[in-house]
């Protein structure tokens, strides 16, 4: 390769796979090693972390939706279909490091593990305000779901800090700013079920998130790649998007002409792994200059 690997003393994030070549450059690329040059390590003020990627089916060796983002001092962990709580356990995180819970919807491969983590973060001694942030119908099912789970607030031992967010308003979390959009996700299942049951929530929202110099997109769940229009109208570091309601070919044609520097493809089902090739060839082909990886369980990125 043209690019030699890292000596003994600059060591790989924890959990990390590498499967070819191409991998090995996008992480040089990107500043993964640990002992990078000190100007490059200035650059890199987000680190996101896969804890699962795979889709609403149970796939072997995968685990449902879970994102980890580490930014400007603050700790946000997106969704918890993934095994959340020894997730954080396996990477040093204490019972006080995560600063924020974003939910976007309620299916169960994004909602399963959400009792579990704050059970953990019971009895490993937490005490600093949680900040829950979701749909307001995330956040009314959660507050009746928790306390039917034995978790209630005066047991628990702290504060949990519930935060509407709303498509369009921006939500602060430090010296990040966390901007909603609405995607169609769940617009069929209302149009067939809502009536009959009005209290569920339906809401959907993915999010950009950016900090003074950097800006990255995450799709949650989407009903169309078109959901991603009006998020990507500005340039886009980076963008974490789902691959398990649209196909391959509409993403290569949908980026066509779109500025976003890096595309991590989650939420996939196993047979995407096969068709990244062809989805890069489609969407150079298309106009699009970005990098396309299919990122894996464990797998950390930076921008």
């Amino acid at each position: 390769y043209s690019k030699s690997f890292p000596s003994p003393k600059q060591k790989l994030c924890s959990g990390l796979i590498i499967d070819h070549q191409q991998d090995v450059e996008q992480l040089i690329d990107q500043d993964f090693w640990f002992a990078g040059p000190a100007k490059r390590r200035q650059r890199c003020r987000m680190r996101l972390t896969f804890l699962g990627t795979a889709d609403g089916h149970t796939r072997p060796g995968r685990q449902h939706s879970g994102l980890l983002i580490e930014a400007e001092g603050t700790c946000l962990l997106v969704d918890a279909g993934a095994a959340i709580e020894s997730s954080l356990v396996e990477r040093g995180l204490g019972a006080d490091d995560l600063n924020a819970f974003y939910l976007s919807h309620m299916h169960s491969d994004h909602t399963a593990h959400a009792a579990g983590l704050i059970q953990h973060l019971w009895l490993t001694g937490r005490r600093k305000k949680l900040v829950f942030l979701g749909p307001s119908g995330v956040l009314a099912a959660m507050k009746t779901w928790l306390p039917q789970s034995l978790l209630f607030p005066e047991l628990i031992g702290f504060e949990i800090d519930w935060r509407e967010v709303n498509p369009g308003k921006t939500t602060r979390l430090g010296k990040l700013r966390l901007l909603p959009f609405a995607t169609t996700h769940l617009a069929a299942l209302q149009r067939q079920f809502g009536k009959k049951n009005p209290t569920t929530c339906f809401d959907s929202f993915g999010f950009s998130l950016s900090t003074e110099d950097k800006r990255v997109v995450i799709s949650t769940d989407l009903g169309h790649v078109d959901d991603l229009a009006k998020p990507l109208r500005q340039k886009a570091d980076m963008l974490i998007t789902e691959l398990a309601h649209f196909s391959s070919a509409a993403l290569a044609e949908f980026l066509g002409g779109r500025e976003v520097d890096q595309v991590w493809l989650t939420h996939y089902p196993d047979s995407v792994r096969d068709e990244v090739a062809t989805l890069r060839k489609a969407a150079r082909k298309n106009g699009f200059s970005g990098k396309i990886t299919a990122a894996k369980d464990g797998q950390q990125v930076r921008v």
